[in-house]
């Protein structure tokens, strides 16, 4: 398990979002949800409003495994990747299904950020503070 603290959290209608001291916001969907547009505009916001313009890894998941994103949502996502500052994502998936429709969707979304799918989490955060860590030593390079 690992070891981190909350550093500030914030609640929308899909999600519990936590900015976390190991340089991860944690962002825990909410059982039986449907994601549309004013959703992913919201939380976003909230994501905006907890990382005050720097730049952090995000990991998402769901508490019971299942995010459901309607057509309009995953169209309007991809045009606004950039709405939040993120160093990268990774997602965490619980079945082979989900699995296949996150990698499906990397190939198709093009992301200009690394985005990783995980089954385990604690692979997944040791990737998001490696990932934090390769970011750090670039911004020290441009210095």
């Amino acid at each position: 398990m690992s070891s981190y603290n909350i550093i500030k959290k914030s609640e929308t209608k899909t999600a519990i979002i936590s900015l976390c001291d190991d340089g991860i916001v944690r962002v825990l969907f909410k059982k039986k949800i449907e994601i549309g547009v004013n959703e992913i505009k919201e939380n976003h916001e909230a994501y905006n409003k907890l990382v005050e313009n720097k730049m952090y890894a995000f990991l998402f998941w769901s508490e019971d495994g299942d995010v459901v994103y309607t057509n309009e949502a995953g169209k309007y996502s991809k045009l606004k990747q950039d709405t939040y500052p993120k160093i990268c994502i990774a997602v965490l998936v619980k079945t082979l299904g989900q699995r296949l429709l996150t990698n499906f969707y990397l190939k198709i979304s093009k992301s200009k950020v690394p985005f990783m799918v995980f089954n385990n989490l604690k692979d997944a955060e040791e990737w998001c503070r490696k990932e934090c860590l390769k970011y750090k030593q670039k911004e020290k390079q441009l210095l």
